[in-house]
């Protein structure tokens, strides 16, 4: 039996480093999984309280459409990757893209620039242009959804006045940073940081204008509108006597996008109770009034609950997939 090598002086950093990188990556699984579990968990409770019959046909139906809903979003993150002039393959910007999902679970959000920005990184994009695009698109879709809330709001006059003004008050906060010029200068600002390549950076910068801005809420509308269409096939699941989504859709698309948008600003993992007092509020003129609160409070424990377990369900399908096609090293 042969003795066991030693290692050598330039091969032990390389094993701290190894260590370094799994213990980060496993700290912030074990995050994503207490803080998203915990909203599972919540979520479970309050279903099991209820003597409701779900349908669970339509439960699976609202999951499919949240994450097709997602994927507009998922798109336009792509386009200002390729704006950036970044390269990056559709596959891994689909996995950073449902990854970074999870990281809203966490206090303060922070984890979403993480998980995405890690996930192209080790794809081989530039970590600067990444997070700028990360930034982009998420405001994008909050600014998207706001707009769209409080026009939605104004026309139909679903809910109190005072939520059309928030709605407005919202998309202005999150869409000042994301028009051009403002998008521009916070922009140069990151790459200015100890960036070695900040000529080249600073000139794929310029190419964030009105038109990559206008193709991000064009995609957010659609997106918004199928998560509308998710939260109508989870309240069907609770009530069956529900009409088609198309007769009441600006009500379901208003009582997700001002709900989401208004929990994301209020940095809570989740936005929860943010999230869902104002849906509770939207949805119970849906429901007979006798147990139209009762009902709502159904339907959003349950949707909330589609949207953590499909989540989690699509990146683990998506990070499986790239391990399977990962070509190993000889043994």
């Amino acid at each position: 039996m042969e003795p066991t090598q030693p290692l050598s002086p330039k091969s032990k950093p390389r094993v701290v480093v190894r260590f370094a990188r799994w213990a980060i990556t496993l700290s912030v699984v074990g995050l994503v999984v207490w803080f998203a579990g915990g909203t599972v968990r919540d979520g479970w409770h309050q279903l099991s309280q209820t003597d409701l019959k779900i349908q669970w046909q339509w439960v699976a139906l609202s999951a499919l459409l949240y994450l097709v809903g997602l994927a507009p979003m998922a798109c336009y993150w792509w386009i200002a990757l390729r704006t950036l002039g970044e390269t990056p393959t559709p596959s891994d910007v689909l996995r950073g893209y449902y990854l970074g999902h999870l990281g809203k679970y966490v206090p303060g959000k922070a984890l979403v620039v993480v998980l995405r920005t890690g996930a192209l990184v080790r794809a081989g994009c530039n970590m600067r242009q990444v997070a700028i695009s990360v930034f982009l698109e998420t405001l994008t879709f909050m600014a998207g959804g706001g707009m769209l809330a409080a026009l939605l709001l104004a026309i139909t006059g679903h809910g109190p006045t005072l939520y059309v003004w928030l709605s407005l008050g919202l998309a202005v906060m999150v869409g000042i940073p994301i028009t051009p010029p403002v998008a521009r200068w916070l922009a140069t600002k990151v790459v200015k940081q100890r960036s070695s390549d900040q000529s080249e950076s600073t000139v794929s910068l310029q190419a964030i204008n009105w038109r990559l801005t206008c193709a991000g809420l064009v995609c957010s509308v659609i997106a918004w509108s199928i998560i509308g269409v998710s939260l109508w096939s989870a309240a069907r699941a609770v009530d069956p006597t529900l009409g088609w989504p198309w007769q009441e859709l600006p009500l379901w698309i208003e009582a997700v996008a001002l709900p989401v948008v208004a929990g994301f600003l209020s940095l809570i993992p989740g936005g929860l109770m943010v999230r869902d007092g104002l849906q509770v509020e939207l949805l119970k003129s849906v429901f007979a009034p006798e147990v139209a609160e009762g009902v709502a409070l159904v339907v959003v424990a349950l949707w909330r609950l589609v949207s953590v377990a499909s989540e989690g369900a699509i990146c683990v399908i998506l990070e499986a997939t790239r391990l399977y096609r990962t070509p190993r090293g000889p043994s």
